[in-house]
């Protein structure tokens, strides 16, 4: 039950969050100025703020999976760090910094579900 209230909370707050909060703020043209583009920017904020959503989902995945192997927690773990990272590379065009240590933390989660 907790898990499917999250999944709702996560589904909620990404569809919702999307029509209020970073569309008013992509439409603003008085954004301080930042490293790299403005769509650069645009992305990044798009993409950390469906990346929360993102991380409920997993967490949710984490309590449904709880009641199984370590192995499974792991996985759904390294399946988030995953995710992120294909998203911050698509979002990003690959530059943000945050894809190496997504692909980075997916990989390390990974090779200990091998040796574990």
């Amino acid at each position: 039950m907790t898990a499917a209230l999250l999944t709702l909370s996560d589904f909620t707050r990404s569809i919702l969050g999307e029509c209020n909060i970073p569309i008013r703020l992509f439409r603003r043209d008085n954004l301080p100025p930042m490293v790299g583009s403005y769509e650069f920017i645009k992305s990044t904020r798009r993409f950390a703020w469906h990346n929360t959503s993102l991380a409920w989902f997993g967490f949710a995945g984490f309590l449904l999976f709880q009641q199984y192997s370590p192995l499974a927690r792991l996985n759904t773990i390294s399946a988030f760090f995953t995710l992120s990272a294909h998203r911050a590379a698509y979002l990003t065009k690959g530059k943000h910094f945050s894809l190496l240590l997504f692909a980075g933390i997916s990989i390390l989660m990974c090779l200990s579900t091998k040796s574990g």
